[in-house]
């Protein structure tokens, strides 16, 4: 597994104080499997970095990297 996207995954779940890959999935409106896939082949889909930037206020880039301003309003 790759930490990199791990860690965005960290990001997500902390960005909507989600504590579980269950959850997310839920908020994702996808599968439980369908997250830990996305671990499993390193690609973290756009669509979900989007919808939570949408839902919490947080950058795309920042829950892709964790770098830059955690808001977008802080930029």
């Amino acid at each position: 597994m790759s930490a990199q996207h791990i860690e965005i995954i960290k990001r997500l779940r902390l960005s909507l104080n989600i504590s579980t890959l269950a959850g997310l999935a839920r908020f994702l409106d996808v599968s439980p499997q369908a997250i830990n896939g996305a671990i499993r082949k390193r690609q973290i889909p756009d669509v979900w970095l989007y919808k939570v930037s949408y839902h919490t206020g947080r950058p795309v880039e920042w829950l892709r990297s964790g770098e830059g301003p955690e808001f977008a309003d802080a930029a």
